[in-house]
């Protein structure tokens, strides 16, 4: 992977909902417009969420596959898993089982990670022991 086409991270923190998910939207596709080959959402964070992630990440990996990128969902909790299951998107979106929590993030070349807070609708760079904490 060159160093323009990186992976990036995004751990989601709070809720999504119909209200919350197009300010992450937002940030997802600005995100992949810089260039990155492989967008990972961390939803290991997320309290809640509705169809609308759905939706949101189908957008996003449509988005994504224009930009000749790919797109990974991190999502360990059985009840979030069951709405892609359901949709029968799991397998379209890629959604699998988080890195333990012990694992530290890509240390790759060019690697980012952000975090997401639904709350505040903000996007951050995480302080290194937050990248870390169990959720």
């Amino acid at each position: 992977m060159s160093q323009e086409r990186h992976r990036v991270t995004v751990s989601v923190l709070g809720e999504i909902d119909i209200a919350s998910a197009p300010p992450l939207e937002r940030m997802l596709r600005e995100l992949a417009a810089e260039g990155c080959g492989l967008l990972e959402v961390d939803l290991d964070g997320v309290e809640f969420m509705d169809s609308s992630i759905v939706k949101l990440l189908l957008r996003t990996l449509t988005y994504l596959e224009h930009e000749d990128a790919c797109l990974r969902v991190r999502c360990s909790a059985p009840t979030h898993r069951r709405i892609f299951r359901l949709t029968s998107t799991d397998e379209l979106l890629n959604v699998t089982a988080s890195q333990p929590a012990t694992a530290a993030p890509s240390q790759e070349a060019g690697s980012r990670h952000y975090l997401f807070d639904s709350r505040t609708s903000s996007m951050t760079l995480p302080r290194p022991r937050e990248v870390c904490r169990t959720v």
